[in-house]
């Protein structure tokens, strides 16, 4: 039986009870947050070689939020100033800070986070508008949208892997929450079996395993591992998840229906869910 060790990571300066490590590189480097003693504030931190690194974005007057690392050590997250969100790539070898604002965020609704970095220091994260959450994809200075086709009410974009694989979770006004992964210009959907309210992707290696949680019949949060995310399609069964009541009449959404086509629920869905990405926005 192989031997499972824990180890606990608190930043020294932090409250008991306020640390949160949340991504980690093939070099065992972490990042996260904590809530210092002193003032209570919030602070991004890296732990390496066993020492601790505050991050404090200079623009943050509200807490800054590491959320992932890559092999360059470089670092992204999310810092709140003013009650809004601004992403944030920090790069270790001159110590600056580039604020991430997709240009469709409106600051007001919640800002821009970023939540992901590859290899390659491409940028994972999530906007929001007054319609609700859209994710994204950071390139070189060049925004792309991240947005599930079947995520009518939001898309979060959380994780992205060497390949550019994009993992995260989209919110559909019938049926709730489910996985996506998005690759090669395919979403695909994941949906734990024993998921009644909700699968939510979170993370994605090279290997092309996603890591994340559902919450089962009963609303316990339970971790998952799907080892299966580079064939060109889910295995992952469909669960039977009630439609959630909406406000509104169902309507044909513009992701792949027909004129004659309508929204139905969870349970009449095939399990194998592959659709194409719909096209980035023209600039304007």
């Amino acid at each position: 039986m192989p031997i499972r060790i824990f180890t606990t990571i608190d930043e020294p300066s932090s409250r008991t009870g306020f640390n949160h490590a949340v991504g980690i590189n093939g070099a065992g480097q972490i990042v996260g947050d904590y809530t210092d003693i002193t003032h209570g504030a919030t602070h991004g931190f890296l732990y390496s070689g066993g020492a601790y690194t505050t991050l404090d974005d200079p623009l943050a007057n509200q807490g800054t939020f590491a959320t992932g690392i890559n092999s360059a050590d470089q670092i992204v997250g999310y810092y709140s100033a003013d009650g809004a969100r601004h992403g944030f790539l920090y790069n270790p070898n001159n110590g600056a800070y580039t604020t991430l604002d997709d240009p469709s965020a409106i600051q007001s609704s919640g800002g821009t986070t970023a939540s992901g970095i590859n290899a390659a220091g491409q940028v994972v994260g999530y906007y929001n508008q007054v319609s609700g959450a859209h994710g994204f994809l950071y390139t070189s200075g060049i925004y792309a949208a991240v947005d599930d086709p079947l995520g009518d009410l939001a898309t979060f974009a959380l994780g992205i892997n060497g390949a550019g694989q994009i993992v995260g979770y989209y919110q559909n006004h019938l049926s709730g929450f489910h996985g996506f992964l998005e690759s090669g210009g395919s979403y695909t959907t994941l949906d734990e079996p024993l998921a009644a309210h909700g699968t939510f992707a979170t993370g994605i290696n090279d290997m092309g395993q996603v890591v994340g949680y559902y919450s089962d019949s009963n609303s316990n949060i339970h971790g998952f591992l799907y080892s299966a995310a580079l064939t060109p399609r889910s295995t992952i069964p469909w669960p039977q998840i009630s439609p959630r009541p909406s406000a509104s009449t169902p309507r044909a959404r513009s992701s792949g229906l027909t004129n004659s086509q309508t929204a139905t629920t969870a349970s009449s869905k095939s399990p194998y869910r592959t659709r194409p990405r719909p096209p980035a926005p023209l600039p304007t």
